[in-house]
């Protein structure tokens, strides 16, 4: 599955986001976490958010929109959140209420 994803830092102010992360870099590195360099510590939120929304999962590949956004947008795509359709205060999705299959009664499992 091909993922779109526009990542910025919830912070406008480019000072405060970058001593957030400073603050967060150097938190991780008293736990013993370990940074390859200056550019793993700058970028890590970055890092971590793309980390996050992948889950782990082979499945899922995430492409920048802002490399990538021509492409994406010029191929049939579908669009979840986009800005100002997102908010905090969204209320909660409905559970979808899933009833599991009943098994044939000639089946032996």
């Amino acid at each position: 599955m091909d993922i779109a994803v526009e990542i910025v830092p919830k912070e406008a102010n480019p000072e405060r986001a970058r001593a957030k992360n400073e603050q967060h870099v150097l938190e991780l590195e008293s736990l013993g976490h370990r940074f390859g360099g200056f550019l793993n510590r700058q970028l890590f939120w970055y890092r971590e958010v793309s980390r996050y929304l992948k889950g782990g999962n082979r499945v899922i590949s995430l492409a920048d929109l802002k490399v990538e956004g021509e492409f994406v947008l010029a191929a049939p795509h579908r669009i979840l959140y986009a800005d100002g359709v997102w908010r905090v205060d969204a209320p909660p999705r409905a559970k979808v209420a899933r009833r599991r299959r009943q098994p044939p009664d000639d089946s032996l499992f």
